[in-house]
């Protein structure tokens, strides 16, 4: 498994996902939800319909679920925008039962079960994403959490929280995830410059 880094910055954050979005606007929705929420791959396209949906038709303001890794349950709270594109998704492909996958492999519902879309595939379409957007770098499906630890972190999110969000151990780990490089570490001295 090739390692893969954060994306740094929400001009490259918007970019993919709105390149992702042109494709198929599921594409663009577990992106946007991936990024803001730190789920893993296989969490994150686990989601149903009945994750997202409340009985009387409308959508959460928190999903929660069970992650698969840990166990534990995990909730997040969803934006407005969010909101309305997973309604726009429900809609567009006629995602009419609770046990629907929010990300449906194929186009159309109907009565016949459905399988959400696969991890390498969207890993795949992460690659490409960033390719065509110019945005140099190993990126794939893990950028997304990545990258939510990483604006978490710039926006001064404290250290303890971040590694309890994300289930990590130690602050090194942690470093390591978000990619903090050298240069950054060598700011903080040249920052700090007492006289």
């Amino acid at each position: 498994m090739k390692f893969v880094e954060p994306f740094r910055s929400k001009k490259e954050v918007e970019a993919v996902r709105l390149y992702l979005r042109g494709k198929d606007i599921k594409h663009g929705l577990w992106f946007w939800i991936g990024v803001n929420s730190a789920l893993r791959i296989s969490d994150l396209l686990s989601l149903r319909v009945g994750n997202v949906r409340k009985p009387d038709g409308s959508i959460v303001n928190k999903i929660t679920l069970k992650e698969q890794k840990t166990g534990k349950m995990k909730e997040f709270p969803i934006s407005d925008k969010i909101r309305n594109e997973i309604q726009a998704v429900i809609q567009n492909y006629q995602l009419t039962e609770d046990e629907y996958p929010l990300f449906p492999s194929h186009k159309k519902g109907g009565n016949q079960s459905l399988k959400p879309i696969g991890r390498s595939y969207a890993n795949q379409l992460i690659t490409e994403a960033a390719t065509m957007c110019n945005i140099k770098g190993n990126y794939g499906s893990h950028s997304m959490r990545k990258s939510f630890a990483y604006f978490a972190w710039q926006q001064g999110t404290d250290v303890l929280l971040l590694m309890d969000l994300l289930n990590h151990s130690s602050p090194k780990d942690l470093r390591r995830y978000i990619g903090i490089t050298q240069d950054q570490l060598n700011q903080v001295y040249l920052s700090v410059d007492l006289g």
